[in-house]
């Protein structure tokens, strides 16, 4: 019992960062996007388009964290392979 846990942790701790790795970069596209908004109200509107478009590009990398290596390695850990 206790050496199949040990065996199963790394990749436990491995979805464990890659999940919170994912929330951390929406989080932060989230908060640029507003950010963008904000700027772009405010009257500065090339400043603003390149936040927005650094936001789009957090969301993009958070997505394809979650498709290309979290939900993967999700399905092999619930698996049990």
């Amino acid at each position: 019992m206790r050496s199949s846990l040990l065996e199963t942790l790394p990749e436990v701790l491995e979805v464990l960062f890659l999940g919170v790795g994912s929330l951390g970069l929406s989080v932060a596209g989230a908060y640029l996007e507003r950010f963008a908004l904000l700027t772009v109200q405010g009257g500065q509107t090339a400043l603003g388009a390149w936040v927005g478009f650094v936001g789009v590009t957090a969301f993009v990398f958070a997505y394809l964290l979650v498709t290309d290596k979290l939900r993967p390695r999700l399905g092999r850990v619930l698996a049990g392979d």
